[in-house]
């Protein structure tokens, strides 16, 4: 021996150690080196996971713990079990000719050293002879990486998994970003760049995106840093679509099978027998995370356990759990070539497309034994899979499928938030089979989807054509279905008259059809007419028998949204303890329930008690939370909404800037939506003025109590109707009676214009009135 602290020779290619995001398998792999009772360790994962990195890592921290060193012996190009102590011969300085396995043994034996083994994964038949060595050396440990475990008894295997990835919700948080070990990896290899970019919180992010693609895949990042000396951060991120082909040169002093990304999983391919490789490439089929029992199901005949665990120990497929799997994006990639070249690919998707269809009426049953939580549940768990067994069935003319998939995911969308993406496959379908069956149930769907982002003309022709088909066919379910879809719309226009006469025919239609969710479905949304015409006292009827209903069936997600309303009617009436409960419940449940528009309306509906309390901070809170929420899901009305409270506060605040700015946006949105009456009361707001914040009053000294903003801004059209005939000298009983409401209504309204205007008696809103000239309105 030559040199008994590093027999390692000079000439052996040293590469820069730098295991980034690694200091706990680091760490666990000299824990487990420096015990007495481990002799064995293996690095298992994919090619290019950074194992060799890692393991010249470990050579180089326990360097001086072995008397006789470590030594990192190179496999790649062994051709045959018998190089194998051939070549660790050659590495300890040992005489090869003649039984070099005798004399590695004989060696060992005499020696104290950490022996390592890199790329042993094509040589697994010459375990035995680690397993000798063990036997004949026990005071030699050894390291060996491999894509898959050796099977020996007394290994620890030592996983290396991809790089941890940022949370997309620390997009443009630089400090956040920097933290995710694959981030790190990237910036530093594209840093030592002559042409690096400034980091700023978008590079980060497009840095994020970007590594997020290649699953956090070493290999696959250092090779995308290279080419961000040819383009942008973003014209990168969107050559990743085609990654097998985009990412074909990497370091010169790489392996050459690891200088691409298909080099590198050429490799690996050629170590899986016939049966892996063509489960391998149906995986390649499933869009995100699976199980196993999901892989049998889909590709019956093809996949087994023994294949699917083979996969798995090789690295192919990585286990995110006891029964979760996934593959990175590259390997899917690749897995789709090859199972095109074995002409299989139409096969393979289409009982994928049966597995994702099976799968979602599973999940309709669940919701149909009253399981919400558990249909949303098991929806979120195959979502990828389902848009790509949707555009397969569409694609593929396969009729059936995509409308059976459509009628159990229009729930799944609506709670979810998720509009503009289901409107999409409902428009696809319809455009694919025009006035095929089922077209009925499809352009319900579209208009429901058409209604709340707020696209009311588009949504008014799907209903219109629901209900022309459900005549024609005498179907009563259909006839209610399209009737409270038309109610919807008629809220949403400003129009309560009309969408109470909706309701209520679509509540006998239901009747008939013996469609209790329909019935109580449409007393919801006649309820939530009634209250908009200020019928408060058959409001509360409907909206309670509503809400029974929805907690008998246990749909959460209906009672959520039920609540709000009853928390909005509440507060109308003046009982703001009950209406706080109630909204407070809702906002609570709905969030629970990732259910997005049922949440985005509660946040307002609280919102508006607080404005009416003049908890302002808190208000604003909610509103932008609120908005935020309703963008994202692309709700028009509910952004418009939120909007024109915005501009409500901000003039109750004296920032009149701020208020027209927000009731401008808000006149837009409105004006899309098509609501006339809030265009109308928005239009007369902005013609208005709005007066500054005052001075703060000196030291000492007390402001006026009375507020001097137009409260016109505030009130809504019922309240100025009601405001009016008070200002005539009408009594409550009849105002009621003029208005075609109960008294106790007529009281709830003067109760919130009292808050309103900061006032406690008729003689003062007489007065406001006549100054103001609303009775001129």
């Amino acid at each position: 021996m030559t040199n008994t602290h590093d027999p390692r020779p000079p000439d052996l290619p040293r590469r820069h150690v730098d295991p980034i995001g690694r200091k706990l398998d680091l760490e666990r792999c000299v824990t487990l080196l420096t015990r007495d009772d481990v002799a064995l360790v293996t690095l298992t994962g994919f090619g290019g996971m950074g194992k060799t990195t890692l393991a010249e890592q470990v050579r180089v921290t326990l360097h001086g713990v072995f008397p006789d060193g470590a030594v990192l012996v190179p496999l790649a190009d062994v051709v045959d079990v018998d190089g194998v102590p051939r070549a660790v011969a050659r590495h300890l300085d040992l005489p090869v000719d003649g039984d070099p396995a005798s004399t590695v043994l004989r060696a060992l034996s005499e020696r104290e050293t950490l022996l390592i083994l890199d790329n042993f994964e094509h040589l697994l038949d010459a375990a035995s002879f680690v397993s000798d060595v063990l036997v004949a050396a026990p005071r030699t440990k050894l390291l060996v990486t491999s894509r898959s475990p050796l099977q020996l008894t007394g290994e620890h295997e030592v996983p290396v998994l991809p790089l941890a990835l940022p949370s997309r919700e620390d997009d443009g948080r630089p400090d956040r970003l920097k933290e995710s070990p694959a981030v790190q990896l990237f910036v530093e290899r594209v840093g030592a760049q002559a042409s690096a970019p400034e980091w700023t919180p978008e590079t980060l992010t497009l840095a994020a995106s970007i590594v997020r693609r290649l699953g956090g895949w070493p290999l696959g990042i250092e090779l995308a840093a290279t080419r961000a000396r040819l383009m942008s951060l973003a014209a990168l991120r969107d050559h990743l679509d085609a990654q097998l082909d985009f990412l074909t040169r990497g370091a010169r002093d790489l392996p050459a099978r690891q200088r691409t990304l298909r080099a590198t999983l050429d490799w690996g391919f050629a170590l899986l027998d016939p049966t892996e490789r063509r489960l391998l490439a149906h995986l390649g089929v499933f869009r995100g995370p699976f199980t196993a029992r999901a892989a049998l199901d889909a590709f019956e005949g093809v996949a087994t356990l023994d294949a699917l665990s083979a996969l798995v120990e090789h690295g192919w497929a990585l286990a995110d759990d006891q029964d979760t799997f996934r593959l990175l994006e590259p390997v899917r990639e690749y897995a789709l070539e090859v199972l095109s070249e074995q002409a299989a690919d139409a096969a393979a998707r289409a009982a994928h497309a049966r597995w994702v269809s099976r799968t979602v009426q599973a999940a309709w049953a669940s919701l149909e034994r009253q399981c919400q939580p558990e249909y949303l549940r098991d929806i979120d768990a195959v979502l990828p899979d389902v848009r790509a067994a949707l555009t397969w069935t569409l694609d593929a003319r396969a009729q059936d499928e995509a409308l059976g998939m459509l009628r159990v995911l229009g729930q799944y969308w609506l709670v979810r938030g998720h509009f503009h993406e289901g409107r999409g496959w409902a428009e696809a379908w319809l455009a694919r089979f025009p006035d095929a069956p089922g077209e009925p149930d499809v352009l319900g769907l579209a208009g429901l989807l058409a209604w709340r982002q707020g696209d009311t003309r588009a949504a008014e022709a799907y209903h219109a054509r629901a209900l022309t088909h459900a005549d024609a066919t005498l179907s009563a379910k259909g006839t209610a279905d399209a009737l409270r879809g038309l109610a919807h719309l008629a809220l949403t226009r400003g129009d309560p008259a009309r969408a109470r006469e909706f309701a209520t025919n679509s509540l006998d239609a239901a009747g008939r059809a013996g469609d209790d969710l329909g019935v109580h479905a449409s007393l919801a949304t006649r309820g939530v007419a009634l209250m908009t015409l200020g019928d408060l006292t058959h409001a509360r009827q409907d909206l309670q028998a509503a809400l029974d209903g929805a907690r008998t069936r246990h749909r959460p997600v209906l009672v959520a949204l039920r609540e709000t309303h009853l928390g909005n009617l509440e507060r109308l009436a003046g009982r703001r303890d009950e209406a706080r409960a109630r909204l407070t419940r809702a906002l609570h449940d709905s969030r629970a329930l990732h259910a997005r528009q049922v949440e985005c309306s509660a946040l307002h509906a609280l919102a508006l008690l607080e404005l009416d309390e003049g908890q302002f901070d808190l208000a604003r809170t909610h509103l932008d939370e609120g908005l935020r929420i309703g963008r994202a899901i692309g709700a028009d009305a509910l952004v418009a909404q939120h909007l024109e409270a915005l501009g409500t506060l901000a003039a109750r605040e004296r920032r009149p800037d701020e208020a027209r700015a927000r009731w401008t946006d808000a006149l837009d949105g409105w004006t899309r939506v098509g609501n006339q009456v809030r265009q109308d009361d928005l239009a007369r707001r902005l013609a208005l003025p709005i007066e500054a914040r005052p001075p703060d009053p000196p030291a000492g000294t007390t402001g006026g109590s009375a507020p001097t903003w137009d409260a016109l801004y505030d009130l809504t059209p019922r309240e100025l109707d009601v405001v009016r005939l008070v200002a005539q000298g009408r009594s409550n009983q009849l105002i009621a009676r003029g208005l075609g409401v109960s008294v106790p209504t007529v009281n709830a309204h003067l109760r919130t214009v009292f808050s309103k205007l900061g006032i406690t008696t008729r003689v003062m809103l007489t007065r406001i009135a006549v100054e103001r000239g609303w009775l001129d309105e």
